[in-house]
């Protein structure tokens, strides 16, 4: 089974957010957990047991990127799937 957490930012609820990813791991003990997190909340999730793959994403650059007119698109697109 694969789990995937989406909790990007405000740090105060991925620290709340951990409890229920440690409850998971515990109640499903081969369950394959990822968290995507902001890069800027993501030390606090480095180096968890109870987090399989920590996917870190900027999404602040992404939105600068996206409303950078001089940006061509198409890259900003590229750099968001990319991540």
């Amino acid at each position: 089974m694969r789990i995937l957490i989406v909790k990007l930012s405000s740090i105060g609820d991925v620290v709340h957010a951990l409890p229920a990813a440690a409850f998971i791991k515990r109640a499903i003990p081969k369950a394959h957990i990822s968290w995507v997190v902001e890069r800027r909340a993501s030390e606090i999730l480095k180096g968890s047991p109870v987090i399989d793959q920590l996917i870190e994403i900027d999404t602040t650059s992404w939105r600068k990127l996206l409303l950078d007119s001089s940006t061509r698109l198409a890259s900003t697109w590229r750099s968001i799937f990319k991540a």
